[in-house]
């Protein structure tokens, strides 16, 4: 779909705010591109529970959004959505471009709304810091 996005941001006239980067192989490129955005926008197809496992799966990227400090948009598919809905760290959205849109143009009109979000999300994050977790599994009583 590359070649169809370019042609619509270039009828929007907004080729010069869009980066298209494709497939980021190092992942430090990648959050690099991740600590420079402003919000991350996660899709999942929602389809059968019994057949999508992206329902009962713990998802890599939304992980690397949260570590980046990123408040995310997401479908409410995997498990993690209502929690993050819950903190105040994004906002669960239907996979409908217009929807879509609307809760990128919320979040990027009201400064102090996205503000809100990313510090509920810098907070959030702890509980996946990795000396936390050490911490707390060696410490547990036996």
């Amino acid at each position: 779909y590359l070649d169809t996005l370019k042609k619509i941001t270039a009828e929007l006239s907004i080729t010069s705010n869009v980066e298209f980067a494709g497939f980021v192989k190092d992942l430090r490129h990648a959050e690099d591109i991740l600590v420079n955005s402003a919000l991350a926008v996660a899709t999942y197809e929602e389809g059968n529970p019994e057949t999508n496992f992206t329902y009962y799966s713990d998802q890599g990227k939304i992980k690397n959004y949260l570590g980046c400090g990123l408040p995310i948009l997401l479908s409410d598919v995997p498990p993690i959505a209502k929690d993050l809905e819950k903190n105040g760290c994004g906002l669960i959205i239907r996979n409908d471009p217009n929807e879509i849109g609307r809760g990128i143009i919320e979040l990027l009109l009201d400064e102090s709304k996205l503000k809100f979000y990313r510090e509920n999300v810098l907070s959030y994050r702890e509980k996946f810091d990795w000396e936390k977790i050490f911490e707390n599994t060696v410490n547990e009583p036996l």
